[in-house]
């Protein structure tokens, strides 16, 4: 009986752990934050409606560096590439300069790097220095450590403190802001 009781705790301790991670694995969040250099550190997590394609994601902060011969730009973690597909809505591609703060929907196509369906200003008054928020689905998240969670939005690293994504919070969130 022991034994039954022992193995059905165990089994119970291994379940916990892949639902701690499959809480956050292959569901799509939107996640404000700070730019470290190392990790996107949030300030805010919420569940988000899964977008039909998983390698599809946006992004908002400011521009890092631009170069409009290669076609490229970077924000943050990630090289933003566009091609003749891309769309710039309320600019041109000569008005991309850095510290500009843009929109970005794409989709990943390499490690850090992202290809730019549409380009946008945000139209936000103020953007602190650094911040990023991006929505996208998460593909590798790590067991918590302490109050700590590494998780990975389509190549961008996030850590994650406290206690995560709150699902009531983020469900009564009007799903299209």
């Amino acid at each position: 009986m022991w034994r039954a009781t022992v193995l059905a705790l165990f089994h119970f301790s291994l379940s916990c752990a892949v639902l701690a991670q499959d809480a956050y694995t292959g569901k799509t969040f939107r996640i404000v934050g700070t730019w470290n250099g190392t990790n996107v550190e949030t300030s805010r997590i919420q569940l988000r409606d899964a977008d039909q394609d998983v390698r599809r994601a946006q992004l908002i902060g400011a521009i890092d560096a631009v170069d409009v011969a290669g076609r490229g730009l970077r924000i943050g973690p990630l090289k933003i590439d566009w091609n003749d597909k891309t769309e710039f809505k309320g600019l041109s591609k000569t008005e991309l300069k850095p510290a500009s703060v843009v929109r970005v929907t794409g989709r990943k196509h390499g490690q850090g790097r992202w290809l730019a369906s549409s380009v946008q200003p945000n139209v936000s008054a103020a953007w602190p220095a650094g911040q990023l928020q991006i929505t996208g689905t998460v593909v590798a998240a790590s067991d918590a450590v302490g109050d700590e969670r590494q998780i990975d939005i389509l190549g961008v690293p996030v850590r994650l403190r406290g206690a995560g994504y709150n699902r009531v919070d983020s469900l009564t969130q009007r799903q299209d802001t």
